[in-house]
């Protein structure tokens, strides 16, 4: 029994890499760069071929030598392809309805790569095998290439997220390294203001004015979609007469008051970027901390107990003032969109 096993595992070894029990059947592959899909015809298919010189010749294929395709008496080069057709087969994305009826093929040399494998391809089993993960491996990598936002040198994004804020905000990225590049964003706040701010969550999120300033560069050290950067905000904000509560922190009462704030703030970024022809999708997440400079001109107080009727602090309606040094948190999560040049 033990040496059946070996005779097995020695005749295993010799089908694989030494010669084939049976001589492999040659193939042309043709190569779409532009869906990235590789279609494959072999010695024994059966296709309707349309030729340059207006000659269709339909059958199996007997032989390919090279670039030589032979069925019956007659032999073509592939080159002189200008259509497969295949009445079985369902047809592929960039073909109209009509033409996925039956068209496989259709000669074009700025979409179209034909790739012949050479003779010593076919020595065994295993090297032709190899031959095909390596055509494969590459298709995939020119298909990742194409994600790969650096084909562009400027880009020009919006940042969706932020219009959630109120906020309307333009990034401009520029490359300046092979894995380094700049972005800066300014953004405009449109504040509600003579509102009341005084949320459960005792803030006034809809209800600043201002300006705000982003420049970070971004490292795109794992891979040419994926980067990480050190983040600078500035952000100056205000607004009037605005019921809310904070900074205060009892919650037990909320002031009629006027604010002026500067906003410093670092945080850590993770994004991925990538692009579609010339669209790009920027998305990260990340978090700091921030130095927030407030002032604050409060005029009335609401009162917990009476929290419809409003208090003025003086009869003359005059503010009191106050300029306060806080710590607040930074979080980064949005998505960008935009365009590269």
């Amino acid at each position: 029994m033990r040496y059946l096993s070996i005779l097995l595992v020695f005749s295993a070894t010799i089908s694989l890499h030494g010669q084939p029990w049976k001589p492999l059947r040659k193939v042309i592959l043709f190569e779409n760069q532009q869906v990235f899909v590789t279609l494959k015809i072999a010695e024994g298919q059966r296709h309707d071929f349309y030729l340059d010189n207006g000659q269709n010749v339909s059958g199996v294929i007997n032989k390919i030598c090279g670039d030589t395709i032979t069925i019956g008496d007659t032999a073509f080069m592939a080159g002189d392809i200008t259509e497969i057709r295949k009445s079985t087969f369902a047809g592929h994305p960039w073909m109209t309805p009509r033409e996925r009826s039956n068209i496989w093929y259709r000669s074009d040399a700025s979409v179209w790569k034909i790739i012949c494998p050479p003779p010593e391809a076919y020595q065994n089993a295993w090297i032709f095998h190899q031959f095909l993960s390596n055509r494969e491996r590459a298709m995939n990598s020119a298909r990742k290439a194409t994600y790969n936002p650096f084909i562009y040198k400027n880009f020009l994004k919006v940042n969706l997220f932020k219009l959630a804020h109120l906020e309307i905000a333009l990034a401009y990225e520029r490359v300046i390294g092979p894995k380094l590049s700049l972005e800066t964003e300014i953004g405009v706040i449109f504040g509600i203001q003579g509102a009341d701010a005084h949320y459960q969550f005792n803030y006034p999120l809809y209800n600043y004015n201002g300006f705000s300033l982003t420049s970070y560069p971004k490292l795109f050290l794992i891979n040419p979609r994926t980067y990480f950067g050190f983040v600078f905000m500035y952000r100056y904000l205000w607004f009037d007469q605005v019921r809310t509560g904070w900074p205060e922190r009892d919650g037990n009462s909320s002031y009629l008051q006027d604010q002026l704030r500067h906003d410093f703030g670092g945080s850590l970024r993770l994004g991925f970027m990538r692009r579609f022809d010339q669209l790009v999708i920027d998305w990260y997440v990340g978090g700091g901390l921030k130095l927030i400079l407030l002032h604050q001109d409060v005029y009335g107080v609401y009162t917990y107990h009476d929290s419809m009727t409003m208090y003025w602090l003086h009869e003359d309606h005059s503010p009191d003032s106050y300029d306060k040094v806080l710590l607040g948190p930074v979080i980064n999560a949005g998505i960008k969109l935009g365009f590269g040049f």
